[in-house]
């Protein structure tokens, strides 16, 4: 993971070219890393996707958690 924060300054140039190209007025960065999260290429690798408002494109499901819950997560990334 340590190639992420490589890439910050570079993806916001290329995502900002995509955008500006084909009139969109957002972007997703998107990239998945591990099998489990479907990757299916395995060298770092983003997907940039133009957005326009009502495009119908859904980005993954969110679930809601508790305050319990993600205060509970909180400490598990902290230790």
């Amino acid at each position: 993971m340590k190639h992420f924060q490589r890439y910050g300054a570079l993806l916001e140039k290329i995502a900002s070219a995509v955008r500006d190209a084909v009139g969109a007025t957002g972007v997703n960065i998107h990239s998945n890393y591990g099998a489990d999260a479907e990757q299916a290429v395995f060298h770092t690798h983003f997907h940039i996707i133009p957005r326009a408002k009502g495009d119908g494109l859904k980005s993954w499901l969110a679930k809601e958690y508790s305050k319990e819950e993600l205060k509970n997560t909180a400490e598990n990334i902290r230790s």
